[in-house]
Protein backbone atom coordinates (compact mmCIF):
# COMPACT_ATOMS: atom_id res chain seq x y z
CA UNK A 1 0.00 0.00 0.00
CA UNK A 2 1.37 3.44 -1.01
CA UNK A 3 -0.87 6.80 0.85
CA UNK A 4 -0.17 9.29 -2.06
CA UNK A 5 1.24 12.85 -0.11
CA UNK A 6 1.12 16.57 -1.98
CA UNK A 7 2.51 16.60 -4.72
CA UNK A 8 2.70 13.21 -5.79
CA UNK A 9 1.89 11.94 -9.51
CA UNK A 10 0.51 8.67 -10.10
CA UNK A 11 3.77 8.47 -12.89
CA UNK A 12 6.04 9.38 -10.33
CA UNK A 13 4.57 6.55 -7.83
CA UNK A 14 4.60 3.76 -10.49
CA UNK A 15 8.34 4.53 -11.06
CA UNK A 16 9.13 4.45 -7.63
CA UNK A 17 7.57 0.66 -7.11
CA UNK A 18 9.00 -0.39 -10.74
CA UNK A 19 5.87 -0.40 -12.50
CA UNK A 20 4.03 0.95 -15.28
CA UNK A 21 1.37 3.67 -14.88
CA UNK A 22 -1.41 1.13 -16.42
CA UNK A 23 -0.16 -1.24 -14.12
CA UNK A 24 -0.96 1.28 -11.35
CA UNK A 25 -4.26 2.23 -12.54
CA UNK A 26 -5.50 -0.99 -13.11
CA UNK A 27 -4.43 -2.01 -9.72
CA UNK A 28 -6.28 0.15 -8.22
CA UNK A 29 -9.78 0.41 -10.45
CA UNK A 30 -8.97 4.01 -12.10
CA UNK A 31 -10.24 4.94 -15.01
CA UNK A 32 -7.80 8.41 -15.03
CA UNK A 33 -4.35 9.61 -13.54
CA UNK A 34 -6.34 11.62 -10.69
CA UNK A 35 -5.24 11.08 -7.20
CA UNK A 36 -5.84 12.55 -4.20
CA UNK A 37 -3.12 13.32 -1.19
CA UNK A 38 -4.35 10.99 1.52
CA UNK A 39 -5.09 8.06 -0.85
CA UNK A 40 -4.44 4.66 -0.29
CA UNK A 41 -3.12 2.87 -3.80
CA UNK A 42 -2.45 -1.28 -4.04
CA UNK A 43 1.05 -1.25 -5.18
CA UNK A 44 2.99 -4.27 -6.53
CA UNK A 45 6.11 -3.68 -6.31
CA UNK A 46 8.38 -5.21 -9.68
CA UNK A 47 11.73 -4.71 -7.50
CA UNK A 48 11.09 -7.17 -4.96
CA UNK A 49 13.15 -10.39 -5.22
CA UNK A 50 10.92 -12.76 -7.13
CA UNK A 51 10.17 -15.96 -5.20
CA UNK A 52 13.56 -18.37 -5.33
CA UNK A 53 12.76 -21.79 -7.37
CA UNK A 54 14.02 -24.98 -5.66
CA UNK A 55 15.43 -27.47 -8.44
CA UNK A 56 15.78 -31.01 -7.65
CA UNK A 57 18.27 -32.58 -9.14
CA UNK A 58 17.54 -36.44 -9.89
CA UNK A 59 20.09 -39.43 -10.18
CA UNK A 60 19.21 -43.26 -11.15
CA UNK A 61 21.21 -44.13 -8.75
CA UNK A 62 19.06 -42.31 -6.16
CA UNK A 63 15.82 -43.40 -7.72
CA UNK A 64 16.99 -47.48 -7.10
CA UNK A 65 18.34 -47.88 -10.50
CA UNK A 66 22.09 -49.12 -11.40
Amino acid sequence: MHVVRPGETLSGIAKRYGMSTAALMTANGLRKALIFPGQSLVVRSAKRRPAQKRVVATNARSAGRS
